[in-house]
């Protein structure tokens, strides 16, 4: 049998041959073929435009293709029937802050897998996902916490909360993010940073009194001195009043009495002495809270301090003491005040007031004349008014004995 066959390109490469017969009757064998019966049909080749792609578009990713990495998007020119190996980077960087996590491939297959070319066009795209870095800042370092750095994909909704440590309040955020309310929300679009901002508490000196004034060397003068922290009364440490005409100025004398807690119910007055031939000082005391008629006391050069007493309420510590300043402490000085937290924080000196310690005045001289006193102040010309007084009673009582 003699014929003849158009092949189509569906048949294109090696084919096997097979044949089979039927008699009159109707009867047929198998379909039988050798090993030597084959056929090549080499036909056209088809082209065929393949594309290469990721998404998103704009991620700087290189594809490799049989082994060379290109840019995307890339479109090749390739005939029907031909196999190509594809291996897209699983998590390729991206730039700063930015990175790409693989999803697929259009059409399913591996990270890297092999097509085979069909006879149409047709784009392969490795979709990637976006994801972008939030930098979280705490600062100053260590005044509190903020929720810890980490990468989000993108459009996420990430909360964001801070809380301060003891001794700092939170101040509020910035960057991305900004006021005091904690927690709040930050989406993104790209990569972030927040800052959550801490102030550090400081107790603070809020008066003296009496603020200004005056007394005489030698003689008792109470003072009341109050101090504030907003974490409270039990956080202030250590709380100062420094009377003197310069603050701390190592040749000038001073009076400088502080109060020290050592707990909430172990707390001292201290005074500081006289600074030595090395300019170093010492803390004479403590002076123990007592009751009105306590007696113990402590001095340097400038002053005596007894009398202590201290109160709590709220945020507010309130200092009583009795200071009796020297001969050698007279003139014009200043009243400043400062405290410390248990956390070591403290703010400046702060002026409170004025203070003028003057001489003691002649004393007072009273003469007695029956039942008459007169009290000689001393201003010499009262006094000697006061004395003509005197001779003239004098004069009178011996008249009348006569």
């Amino acid at each position: 049998m003699n014929f003849t066959a158009v092949f189509t390109s569906n048949l294109l490469g090696t084919n096997d041959l097979w044949g089979y017969g039927t008699n009159l009757a109707g009867s047929y064998g198998p379909w039988t073929t050798e090993p030597t019966w084959t056929w090549t049909v080499a036909g056209v080749p088809i082209p065929a435009q393949v594309t290469i792609a990721i998404s998103p578009q704009s991620a700087p990713i290189q594809i490799d293709v049989d082994g060379t990495a290109y840019p995307m998007p890339q479109t090749f020119n390739w005939n029907a029937g031909e196999t190509h190996t594809l291996a897209a980077p699983v998590s390729p960087p991206g730039s700063s802050g930015t990175e790409y996590q693989l999803e697929n491939w259009s059409g399913g297959g591996a990270a890297s897998h092999t097509i085979t070319v069909p006879a149409y066009s047709v784009t392969y795209t490795a979709t990637y996902a976006t994801e972008f870095y939030l930098t979280t800042i705490v600062s100053p370092s260590g005044a509190g916490t903020i929720t810890p750095p980490n990468w989000y994909g993108n459009q996420s909704q990430v909360p964001i909360s801070a809380s301060p440590v003891a001794g700092y309040l939170f101040a509020g955020f910035s960057g991305a993010l900004s006021g005091t309310l904690s927690p709040q929300t930050v989406t993104m679009n790209g990569p972030e940073t927040v800052t959550a901002n801490f102030t550090q508490i400081v107790p603070t000196a809020t008066g003296i009194t009496p603020s200004s004034g005056s007394s005489i060397a030698g003689q008792p003068q109470s003072f009341t001195a109050t101090f504030s922290d907003p974490s409270g009364a039990a956080d202030i440490l250590n709380a100062q009043v420094y009377v003197s005409s310069s603050l701390y100025a190592p040749a000038l004398p001073a009076c400088n009495v502080g109060y020290y807690e050592f707990d909430s119910n172990d707390v001292g007055l201290y005074l500081l002495s006289d600074p030595d031939s090395s300019g170093n000082t010492t803390l004479l005391g403590p002076i123990w809270q007592d009751t009105p008629t306590q007696t113990y006391s402590v001095s340097n050069s400038s002053c005596t301090i007894k009398k202590f007493s201290y109160t709590w309420s709220g945020n507010q510590i309130t200092v009583n003491f009795t200071a009796t300043f020297t001969l050698a402490f007279v003139g014009q000085k200043s009243l400043w005040a400062y405290a410390t937290s248990e956390e070591n924080a403290y703010g400046p000196w702060q002026l409170e007031g004025a203070w003028t310690v003057s001489q003691p005045g002649p004393p007072d001289l009273t003469i007695t004349k029956s039942h008459r006193q007169f009290r000689l102040r001393p201003n010499r010309r009262h006094l000697h008014h006061h004395r003509r007084q005197y001779r003239g009673l004098s004069h009178q009582r011996r008249s009348h004995r006569h």
